[in-house]
């Protein structure tokens, strides 16, 4: 049996949304007694030589640059693990150490292989707040790790103010009513058990809710239940002309703190999240999202 450390894996490039995430994975670090590793994908100039010139026309100076980016790269990474250190103090959260590393690369390929080779517990990212018209939509690192990461990932909204902290009471799980909701509530169940949480499971429908869609529910919660044996639990249909609306209706109404759904062959993050304009959820909730790859 493996006695190693769970680890949260922390994306940084040293933003304000980056920091952001980074501090809300404290937190989660703490509740599942986890250490925290910083990982930043810096660029190689190398990595842009232009097609039409000789590599030694491009090469002269580069070599130097390159020095200097992984040196100011160093430097942001120690400063950012020293102001985990002085929160960590400053809580007085127990048992966890921060590390960093950083690669060379493109973000979101190389966040994947990283996680990959180390299999962290979970990847915690932090995302951009709004824009003047009050849209954002996922950044293409930021989707790319979601729609294709083997473990969880959690991205924190900079509207959500990690340094205020509260520990997740009540996590809403979204389910499509398919099968492979199964393997992503169990994980669920284990997370929201590490924070004493309520799970709150709910299907969401443009019509009234059929026969079938109430057996199924049925069996997911006897699943959570009888299987995994979840008691902090509620399950539901929601049904609403328009989904976006009706649950974001219900997250306001719950106080909601985490809302999870499994990839499950992309339909609910297509159905939500994807990236036409009106697909704008994700930042009206303000609250973090947890994403579990379907198996």
């Amino acid at each position: 049996m493996s006695n190693k450390k769970n680890m949260v894996l922390v994306p940084v490039n040293f933003s304000e949304h980056a920091e952001n995430g980074a501090v809300y994975a404290l937190q989660i670090a703490a509740g599942i007694d986890a250490d925290i590793l910083l990982l930043n994908v810096y660029f190689n100039p190398v990595l842009s030589i232009p097609a039409s010139l000789e590599p030694y026309t491009y090469m002269t100076g580069v070599g130097s640059d390159l020095r200097k980016i992984e040196e100011e790269t160093q430097l942001s990474l120690e400063v950012t693990k020293q102001m985990l250190e002085f929160h960590i103090e400053k809580q007085k959260l127990k048992n966890i150490q921060v590390r960093y590393d950083m690669v060379q690369g493109h973000a979101g390929e190389s966040i994947l292989a990283y996680a990959e080779e180390y299999n962290p517990n979970v990847i915690v990212m932090g995302t951009p707040g709004k824009n003047p018209q009050g849209l954002t939509r996922f950044g293409k690192t930021t989707t790319k790790v979601l729609e294709n990461a083997k473990v969880p990932v959690l991205t924190v909204p900079l509207g959500y103010d990690a340094y205020r902290f509260k520990k997740p009471q009540k996590v809403i799980y979204l389910t499509n009513l398919d099968k492979t909701d199964y393997f992503a509530i169990e994980r669920l169940t284990g997370f929201a058990e590490f924070f004493n949480a309520k799970i709150i499971c709910i299907h969401t429908s443009e019509i009234e809710s059929s026969e079938d869609e109430e057996n199924k529910m049925k069996e997911i919660k006897g699943y959570i239940i009888n299987q995994l044996g979840a008691k902090n639990l509620e399950c539901g249909i929601l049904e609403s002309a328009d989904p976006q609306a009706g649950l974001e209706r219900f997250i306001k109404e719950r106080g909601a703190d985490v809302l999870a759904f499994s990839t499950q062959k992309k339909s609910v993050f297509r159905k939500f999240f994807d990236y036409e304009p009106s697909h704008r959820f994700l930042y009206q909730t303000g609250i973090p999202l947890l994403v579990y790859h379907a198996r």
